[in-house]
């Protein structure tokens, strides 16, 4: 769950941007890749989630085990 939220989901949104950026699109394509861009944009935000999630039961084990 976090390598697939925290490093393979950033990613994904990162070359989705680039290549909206570099490659060289026809106009027709270009609203169906702006919104796969926005499709990946909206899970954004669960890499922030999972990362406080992970954090929270590392803690939470911690505080049971003193």
């Amino acid at each position: 769950m976090v390598g697939f939220f925290c490093i393979l989901m950033p990613a994904l949104k990162l070359i989705s941007i680039m290549l909206v950026w570099v490659v060289p699109v026809d106009v027709d394509h270009l609203p169906k890749m702006v919104s796969v861009v926005t499709g990946i944009g909206k899970w954004s935000m669960l890499d922030v989630f999972t990362m406080a999630y992970a954090v929270f039961l590392l803690c939470a084990e911690t505080v049971n085990k003193a």
